[in-house]
């Protein structure tokens, strides 16, 4: 018997020194430097062009994945950075690659509006899949097109810091007078987006945001872009003197009637962060019959179901002013949505037992601690009769 213990105990320990060398392997494969390649000259002309080329293509192949699945393949971003770190680029290259491709694209649309405004296929496919090829064989205006357009689109992930805020509402206002599809391809929200992500602080004084959209015909989107990235901002801030101030333009925004669209958002942020004396507010209940009512009328002009913000006002409203489990199925439905159905609450209201046994150990922790004693004990009772048996069997 001894003998045996101490063979499984001499199994178990090699495995174990086993799986240890494994890990060891595999953090140091993982902590290897990547290979990059050698930093190309982005003053040459002809470097720069064959990148911009190759670029493009690899934007072709991003828009060709149609599913990424989280955790499993790589989002856009990530993609992205391996080209980047392949190339031996840094971020700021990636940026003023990007503010190149949209400057070179306006300016070929400023000198030929009539042929870099129409849409080519790639110079690489087969001759007949596309009838301007004749026209155009070096793909000027393919990658023209293309370039620009993704570097609007991907402007976000590399914000051009060191770009002048002058200069990058310069060249936003450029984009406004010179591209006839900026309002279809919401192009000018991109455009927003890469600002807000290279001067965040924009968010303070929207003002020259919203002069620049209203010319393109897109006020209404922009403001609420700029609302969703001071909720995500709120979210992320580590200065607590910042965050204070970004919640108290929150504060500011909540109240507006012309932020309905995105008033769920600005609600859980303050609810997040502000004690019961904005959650009790009778401004809060007003609003939140307002979108209440909002999403009523859509609901019924359009003959939609139930949606998940009809739904969360719904709930905010008929659980106004109560805490603890309210709120706690209030922020699930702000941030997991998806898991509750059009008759979630009285379901989830009746038949929640264990919920309501949790809140009930929360509010009172005496209870809590005699029922976790009471629990030790029985199992300690358990264990005796099982071992006591366990003796029996043997002595027999």
């Amino acid at each position: 018997m001894k003998h045996r213990v101490f063979l499984i105990a001499t199994l178990f320990c090699l495995a174990l020194g086993g799986v240890c060398f494994c890990s060891q392997e595999d953090a140091a494969s993982s902590s290897a430097p990547v290979q990059s390649a050698a930093r190309p000259d982005l003053n040459d002309p002809e470097q720069r062009k064959e990148l911009v080329k190759e670029l493009v293509r690899y934007f072709y192949h991003l828009s060709s994945i149609d599913n990424i699945i989280e955790g499993v393949t790589p989002t856009r971003e990530e993609s992205l950075e391996a080209w980047r770190t392949k190339k031996g680029l840094t971020r700021e290259d990636m940026a003023n690659i990007f503010v190149l491709m949209i400057r070179e694209h306006l300016s070929n649309l400023e000198k030929d509006p009539a042929r870099f405004a129409t849409h080519v296929y790639p110079p690489w496919r087969r001759k007949d899949d596309s009838p301007d090829q004749e026209i155009d064989p070096d793909g000027t205006v393919y990658y023209s097109m293309a370039g620009y357009v993704n570097a609007i689109l991907y402007l976000i992930y590399y914000p051009p810091h060191t770009l002048p805020q002058e200069e990058y509402m310069a060249l936003v206002q450029r984009a406004i007078d010179l591209d006839p599809d900026l309002e279809d391809k919401y192009n000018t929200g991109r455009l927003i987006r890469g600002y807000i992500a290279a001067y965040p602080d924009c968010v303070f004084d929207e003002r020259p945001i919203l002069e620049m959209s209203e010319k393109a015909g897109q006020t209404h989107v922009s403001h609420q872009i700029i609302l969703f990235d001071l909720c995500n901002q709120i979210e992320k801030e580590k200065d607590e003197a910042r965050k204070a101030k970004l919640l108290a333009k929150a504060f500011e925004s909540v109240f507006q009637d012309d932020n309905l669209a995105v008033f769920s958002h600005l609600d859980r942020a303050l609810l997040d962060h502000y004690d019961r004396s904005y959650a009790t507010m009778p401004e809060r209940k007003v609003q939140l019959e307002k979108a209440f009512a909002r999403e009523e009328e859509k609901r019924l002009e359009y003959g939609q179901k139930t949606n998940e913000r009809y739904r969360r006002a719904k709930y905010a409203l008929e659980h106004f002013g109560e805490g603890g489990r309210a709120m706690k199925i209030l922020r699930d439905l702000d941030t997991n949505p998806r898991t509750y159905s059009a008759v979630w609450a009285e379901r989830r209201m009746r038949d929640d037992l264990p919920f309501r046994l949790q809140e009930t150990m929360k509010e009172h922790r005496g209870l809590a601690v005699c029922a976790g004693a009471i629990l030790v004990l029985l199992l300690a009772a358990v264990a005796f009769l099982l071992i006591r048996r366990t003796r029996e069997k043997a002595s027999a």
